[in-house]
């Protein structure tokens, strides 16, 4: 600032001293040379993420193109807290599963496949699991001979079962109701 451009500015502000006026001054070049630096700061930055992004994710990969198949025996998708949410996996040899889990954990749905073995050869049979937390159930089947049964039930405390209701067609065709108690006994069927 010329010695004509300050004494003009000190004219229309007669009370600012001039020791003031060059601490001013001195302030408003530090934080313009503490603006300018930022801004060139960030255009490097930026320029070099800009050329190294692609370099780093072709060092991730290796190099390679990604896996087309994923082998594992067991997948578990969690939530933001960690919680299971939900597996896909094989229980023993001749269960594949699907199981989505409520807040607590508890598989609340499962679809799955189940191999039963006969002796006239192995058989895969789909079962679907839904159930609440609560102690409510309900089973649908398919059976290894070609029936199907939709049973529910209710559990109560230390899993003892309170009753079961089935519905069912057995192979060849043929419906049946069954009603069960606590004890798995047949209180009330048809045919």
């Amino acid at each position: 600032m010329t010695f004509l451009a300050s004494s003009a500015i000190r004219g229309a502000y007669s009370m600012v001293p001039r020791e003031v006026e060059e601490d001013s001054m001195h302030v408003r070049a530090l934080i313009l040379s503490a603006v300018v630096s930022a801004c060139v700061s960030a255009i490097m930055a930026f320029a070099v993420a800009w050329v190294t992004a692609p370099t780093l994710a072709r060092a991730a990969s290796g190099g390679q193109e990604p896996a087309l198949v994923l082998r594992t025996q067991q997948l578990e998708i969690t939530d933001s807290t960690g919680a299971v949410r939900a597996t896909i996996g094989t229980v023993g040899d001749s269960i594949v599963m699907l199981a989505l889990h409520d807040l607590a954990g508890r598989a609340a749905i499962s679809l799955g496949l189940q191999d039963v073995r006969r002796p006239e050869g192995t058989v895969t049979v789909p079962v679907i699991v839904v159930a609440s937390s609560h102690g409510a159930q309900a089973n649908l089947i398919g059976g290894p001979d070609g029936s199907i049964s939709w049973t529910m039930g209710v559990t109560g405390a230390q899993g003892r079962v309170r009753g079961i209701a089935g519905i069912g067609v057995d192979a060849d065709g043929n419906p049946r109701i069954r009603l069960l108690d606590g004890n798995a006994q047949s209180i009330w069927e048809a045919p």
